[in-house]
């Protein structure tokens, strides 16, 4: 009796252990499979924005759009935030792209998963949307956050260069592909900023009218 009843005990063991690994080897698997779909992202990003940047022409544009999460084993839909944010250095500047899972109440704070950098020579112009002042205004960074719980999603990018005055400037916008003529409406509103400060329009940049 004593002996079947541990021979009951070792197979629960046994069976309680293969379990653990399963989990582990599939969650282990579900990491490797969520950090190649964000460097997939980040990657995307990077190389559009490059070759906008590497134009020859004097005016170049595209726009971008994020898909709305990464695919998980686990949650079926991994939910993350692409963060976007320029360093300016002496010599050149910097353009980082980082896609973070997105933040909770429990953890505001999320590790980077995965990460792209562009150095290029010029200016480079972050505009971010304030929805507290419901206004497009130049920062130090944007975010993209294609779960955002606003009326307005954030999950596209409109990238512009231009040369004016022999010296390049790049313009990120964030905007949504949820309305149409969001993109252009939020281009517009920088080219109305660039003109305001010149005291005329860009060439490369929609302005209203």
């Amino acid at each position: 009796m004593i002996g079947f009843a541990l021979s009951k005990l070792n197979l629960l063991i046994l069976v309680t252990a293969l379990f653990a690994i399963i989990v582990f080897f599939t969650y282990g698997l579900d990491e490797i499979g969520i950090g190649q779909q964000a460097n997939r992202i980040a990657r995307k990003t990077q190389q559009l924005v490059s070759g906008v940047i590497e134009s020859d022409e004097i005016c170049a544009k595209r726009e971008l759009s994020i898909p709305p999460s990464i695919k998980s084993l686990y949650s079926g839909s991994l939910y993350y935030v692409m963060n976007i944010r320029k360093n300016e250095l002496p010599q050149k500047s910097q353009l980082i792209i980082e896609i973070t899972r997105r933040p909770t109440k429990e953890r505001k704070k999320q590790s980077v998963i995965a990460s792209q950098k562009i150095e290029l020579n010029g200016q480079i112009h972050i505009f971010d949307w304030d929805s507290l002042t419901n206004s497009l205004n130049e920062a130090d960074k944007t975010v993209l956050d294609p779960q955002a719980r606003l009326a307005e999603i954030n999950d596209s990018l409109v990238i512009i260069k231009e040369t004016y005055k022999g010296k390049k400037n790049i313009y990120i916008i964030p905007c949504t592909s949820h309305f149409s003529g969001s993109c252009l409406d939020r281009e517009q509103t920088v080219g109305g900023i660039v003109k305001a400060m010149r005291g005329k329009p860009s060439d490369c940049i929609e302005t209203e009218g």
